[in-house]
């Protein structure tokens, strides 16, 4: 498509342009669902009280959204093969998320842009996971310390910084590339 859109008279700017507004309006359309989806659900089973001081997570949700098309985006435009970048995409999260669940690389996980972009929203299995590992050092009588996390402004101010870096590298790598 790409090629397409050059022979039909685009340039490679607006090409790239298009696709990145292409993105946004996908990640907004996917996080007014999901604020309609809530608010269904919110107001049902939850309560007004409740449910409004969740609602600062739908923007949060959209921004996630964005940094998992961008990345993505990405290693369409690195990798010219559809099948293979799917395939890279789901191997690199899959050890992203190896890497930060096994506490290999201990707090300093948290700062690669798929994990940042992963916790911008709460992982309710996460939060089972350490309940479980306090219960069993309880057990155990040893003190159980839990791994360092940053707060959700910064995550989000880092997420952002990601996903503007991985705008414009794949812009550099498309209007460098001979399409």
């Amino acid at each position: 498509t790409q090629r397409q859109n050059v022979i039909d008279g685009l340039s490679k700017r607006d090409m790239i342009l298009g696709k990145f507004l292409f993105i946004i309006a996908l990640a907004a359309a996917v996080a007014l669902y999901a604020f309609v989806v809530a608010c269904i659900t919110g107001l049902l089973f939850d309560g007004a009280e409740n449910f409004s001081r969740k609602l600062e997570y739908v923007p949060i949700y959209g921004l996630q959204t964005i940094g998992y098309f961008a990345f993505a985006f990405l290693l369409a435009t690195l990798v010219k093969r559809p099948a293979l970048s799917i395939i890279l995409y789901i191997v690199i999260i899959a050890i992203d998320i190896f890497l930060y669940n096994e506490n290999i690389l201990d707090h300093n996980a948290q700062f690669f842009p798929t994990i940042t972009i992963s916790e911008l929203t709460p992982n309710p299995f996460y939060d089972t996971l350490i309940d479980m590992q306090k219960m069993e050092s309880a057990k155990a009588g040893v003190k159980f310390e839990e791994p360092p996390n940053m707060d959700q402004g910064t995550r989000s101010v880092l997420a952002t910084i990601y996903i503007a870096i991985i705008f414009f590298v794949s812009f550099f790598v498309v209007k460098r590339r001979d399409i």
